[in-house]
């Protein structure tokens, strides 16, 4: 996977994607071609529901509810920054979240790689009252994470 250090050089929302579409997951490369993976992501970024932010190198792409789910989101992320860059980029983002009223928000994760960052995105909110839970989706490298935000402020900086 191409890393580049967005303290150093700021990548565009079209270079992250393409990067990302370049570089998948070994589970989505034997289902997607990189092609595929930029239609895919053109016609979910057309989506009423669909929410897409930038910050550092790292795209998030969420799901907004509807009606009493509103406030909820289902998401994911295309992140070509560096470790250290993205945990701050997750704060940042979580951060954001919570500041547009939203109160849950579920993602999910291959592999393993991903376990130390969310254990310190975890560590940074401990002092607040919003809650994360990274669960394994049974015997397979497959993780769940689940947010629910307090009222604590979880600004990022």
């Amino acid at each position: 996977m191409k890393i580049v250090n967005s303290k150093e050089q700021k990548l565009s929302i079209s270079e992250i994607v393409a990067i990302g579409a370049y570089n998948l997951p070994p589970e989505e490369e034997a289902v997607y071609s990189p092609s595929m993976a930029l239609k895919a992501f053109i016609i979910e970024s057309r989506l009423p529901s669909v929410r897409i932010v930038q910050i550092g190198n790292s795209v998030f792409i969420s799901h907004v509810g509807k009606g009493e789910n509103s406030r909820k989101m289902v998401g994911k992320a295309i992140n070509v920054d560096t470790a250290r860059n993205y945990i701050r980029n997750m704060h940042k983002y979580t951060s954001y979240l919570q500041k547009i009223g939203i109160t849950h928000y579920t993602t999910s994760f291959s592999g393993s790689k991903l376990i130390g960052s969310f254990k310190s995105l975890i560590k940074r909110l401990s002092k607040t009252d919003t809650e994360i839970a990274v669960a394994q989706i049974g015997n397979e490298e497959k993780y769940i994470v689940y947010i629910r935000f307090g009222k604590d402020s979880i600004e990022a900086n």
